[in-house]
């Protein structure tokens, strides 16, 4: 969703935004994720000559922000996977830090060791 900062208001598809620095106006068409810049707005303009000529901006530029909502069930869900993924690490992290456990006790002396320190239960 898109909102702009001065005035709080929803910014919908086919509404005009006024450029900051220019103060040009622009008609909103859709908003986009760019995967490295990030939340990019697409707008036109009336030219003379060329007809409409499509521009791409961040919101910014317009005094605009951008606003996600996330429900309950989408926030459950988001919590829900960061934990099965967090517990997913770990066990693989437990195994990868047992594996020099099994190999000190696979090929040393582990039972005089114990035996020494009085864990041994004989």
């Amino acid at each position: 969703m898109l909102v702009n900062t001065a005035t709080g208001a929803e910014v919908n598809e086919g509404d005009t935004v006024h450029h900051v620095e220019t103060g040009m106006a622009w008609r909103f068409s859709h908003l986009t994720h760019h995967p490295t810049k990030g939340h990019r707005v697409h707008v036109t303009r009336r030219h003379a000559k060329l007809g409409r000529v499509p521009g791409e901006f961040a919101p910014r530029v317009f005094g605009l922000d951008v606003v996600v909502k996330i429900g309950w069930k989408g926030h459950v869900r988001n919590v829900l996977h960061v934990t099965v993924s967090k517990l997913d690490e770990w066990l693989l992290a437990g195994v990868i830090a047992l594996l020099p456990l099994a190999f000190f006790e696979q090929f040393h002396a582990a039972e005089k060791i114990t035996e020494m320190f009085g864990f041994g239960g004989h």
